[in-house]
């Protein structure tokens, strides 16, 4: 991953490192629910996280784990 990263991989030292650059912090957040036998009930979450660390590559900060 480029200039993002994720808050669960991190170190204290390198969470404050980051929010020094970029105080930035990206929050995930999608439903479950179903949208056929073709996708996994998580998708709108999943596409979220998603979103936001190709966010964070480009503009630094912190992305946290998706809720649900």
């Amino acid at each position: 991953m480029g200039a993002g990263a994720r808050y669960e991989l991190l170190h204290p030292h390198e969470l404050e490192e980051i929010l020094r650059r970029a105080p930035v912090a990206y929050i995930p957040l999608g439903s479950l629910e179903w949208h056929g036998r073709h996708l996994p009930l998580g998708n709108d979450a999943i596409k979220a996280y998603e979103i936001c660390l190709r966010a964070a590559e480009r503009t630094e900060g912190v992305v946290f784990p998706p809720l649900y």
